[in-house]
């Protein structure tokens, strides 16, 4: 770090003298290191034009003498006037921004572990074949699916979020908060509530929310005793906890909320007298109560600036859209024809550009300054928040798939391109997928765990008629290479894929009876979206078809081995590509 500082500091001379005697732009590119707001003028006190995340790429024009400012054990007066892609200038503390190097001459600092374009990922939590629910990451092309809790005994890990520097990712096990480092898979306690005096637990449809200067992670925490639920916020090691909001018993309720992007407020749904309002509150200050009305007002929304909330608000038939600066006396209405009977889920995109909401279960998009809609989905039933990437490139949501699973669907913001970038592998059982950069994009896998379902379905059983049965299917796998194990009842279609990776051995449980056809890949560097190896790709079959019966009194257990056993009696059959079963839809 002391190199690090030294070479900003040369840097910083350097560009004072170019600007002092040449008076001129001074183009070099940096880095955004953490969450960073670009402002009017060299100040804190000054408006925010934008607030930047972690890896965003901006041109320095110049260096600027401006307010001193303290963070991190570093102080520092210099200010980087800046320019966007999107052509807007402002200033930036110069802490929060990595200069790239421009000559060869200067000497090299230890690079920082700066999030790339390339690295932005979706976090979620989903269940898997071994009946496990655990958080991955996947990136918005659906490549490099990474699972981080698999080697933990836990079976339910949820609700996970990603850390605004991308190095960490917080998530819930019952009544623990959990943060695993994503570049090793360490972890900590980060809040356990039952250590705690009193009887608390996490609302655990709402995740953990980390501020965007990564300072503080808030939380929605509920009394056993009394019910209700309060915003709680702690620092981002876990420590001084404390519950923020209304102190009133009466006012007591806390949903959606969510952090205004220059981390000072928490905007959020609470109950009033008559219908909910909308409350925004300081970390350790002031709480100023939004709305006023005699509806219910809900979803709350930042700005990018954090100068206004924007929310849904109910009429006497419809639900409407309202924008308001932070004392509630400049109220805008944006839309008014909203469906009463639609789910109205509100947010703001980090460019300032639209605002994304969900009616009657369709995704549409308006502008703040405008009453132009433009609906992007028609063909999948959305549950939760539309939730915009920090680029403002993507919107993902969680929505029905055809089968009545719970998918993650990412679209364009324009409209275009609906995917899935999780494939068919994952039922996704909570509220909401949680976009993030990781700042270790190296560590990101593209190979799935032992025991990871390539199928839409965990278990063989194609319908409720089929008895419910305890045959099993234990795989060894000793070859040097990974494989992915298919078996395919003969009648049918049914079909369950399954990973195991070299050296590891695997029990796929509960098949029900019928005949089965065994099938097997191995090879390395699987690629999820082709659902095939890329490197010494082979398939095989069984030679004999699996029968698995369950009498009630015994059931059916095979062990099959993919690498060979002396006295071993299986026989298996190369066969091409085409004949291996299709995996997903």
């Amino acid at each position: 770090m002391k190199t690090l500082l030294r070479i900003f500091t040369l840097i910083l001379s350097s560009a004072f003298v170019v600007s002092a005697v040449q008076a001129q732009e001074i183009p070099r590119q940096g880095t955004i290191i953490t969450t960073a707001s670009v402002r009017k003028e060299a100040s804190t006190q000054t408006s925010v034009l934008v607030t930047l995340p972690a890896g965003t790429s901006v041109t320095v024009l110049a260096a600027e003498n401006g307010q001193s400012v303290t963070l991190g054990g570093t102080t520092s007066s210099t200010w980087y006037k800046v320019r966007l892609k999107s052509g807007i200038e402002g200033y930036i503390w110069s802490g929060l921004v990595q200069l790239e190097t421009t000559s060869p001459n200067e000497e090299e600092a230890t690079p920082l572990p700066v999030a790339r374009d390339e690295s932005l990922i979706l976090t979620f939590s989903a269940s898997s074949c071994d009946n496990r629910i655990d958080i991955y990451s996947v990136q918005p092309d659906g490549s490099h699916l990474t699972n981080y809790t698999s080697q933990f005994e836990e079976q339910y890990s949820s609700q996970p979020t990603l850390s605004p520097d991308g190095h960490r990712i917080a998530y819930f096990n019952g009544n623990i908060a959990y943060v695993i480092n994503i570049s090793d898979n360490a972890r900590h306690v980060l809040l356990d509530l039952s250590r705690r005096s009193g009887s608390l637990q996490f609302h655990d449809q709402i995740s953990p929310l980390w501020s965007p200067d990564g300072r503080y992670i808030a939380y929605v925490v509920q009394s056993n005793n009394t019910g209700q639920y309060q915003v709680a916020v702690t620092d981002a090691n876990g420590g001084n906890f404390k519950f923020l909001g209304i102190a009133d018993p009466a006012y007591a309720f806390a949903d959606s909320p969510v952090w205004s992007p220059d981390s000072r407020w928490i905007a959020f749904t609470t109950k009033a007298t008559q219908g909910t309002d909308i409350v925004v509150t300081q970390v350790g200050g002031s709480t100023i109560q939004l709305t006023h009305n005699k509806v219910d007002d809900r979803y709350p929304a930042w700005s990018p600036d954090s100068q206004h909330v924007a929310y849904v608000s109910e009429t006497e038939s419809r639900y409407a859209i309202f924008v308001s600066t932070l004392d509630g006396k400049d109220e805008q209405l944006l839309e008014n024809s909203i469906s009463r009977h639609s789910l109205s889920l509100l947010t703001w995109s980090p460019d300032g550009q639209y605002l994304a909401y969900v009616s009657d279960n369709n995704l549409l998009v308006i502008q703040p300054d405008s009453t132009d809609v433009h609906q992007l989905t028609d063909s999948i039933y959305i549950q939760t928040p539309p939730l915009w990437s920090p680029d403002s490139k993507y919107i993902a949501v969680n929505a029905l798939n055809q089968d009545g699973s719970a998918k993650i669907f990412v679209i364009n913001a324009d409209g275009s391109n609906l995917r899935r970038p999780a494939a068919n592998r994952y039922v996704v059982l909570h509220a909401s997928p949680a976009w993030g950069y990781s700042a270790s994009p190296t560590s990101l896998s593209n190979r799935p765990v032992t025991g990871m379902a390539l199928s839409d379905r965990c278990r063989i059983s194609s319908s409720f008629s089929d008895k419910l049965a305890n045959n099993e299917l234990i795989i060894d796998n000793g070859l040097n290479l990974d494989a992915v194990v298919v078996l395919k009842r003969t009648q049918d279609e049914l079909t369950n894929a399954v990973y195991v990776r070299s050296g590891d051995k695997f029990t796929l449980m509960s098949i029900a009876n019928g005949d089965f056809d065994l099938f097997y890949m191995v090879g390395q560097q699987w690629d999820d979206s082709l659902d095939q190896f890329t490197v010494d790709a082979q398939f095989e079959r069984f030679a004999n078809k699996l029968t698995f019966n369950d009498t009630g009194r015994n059931h059916t257990v095979y062990t099959v081995t993919l690498h060979p056993v002396q006295g071993g009696t299986a026989q298996v059959v190369p066969i091409p590509p085409e004949e291996f079963p299709k995996i997903g839809d």
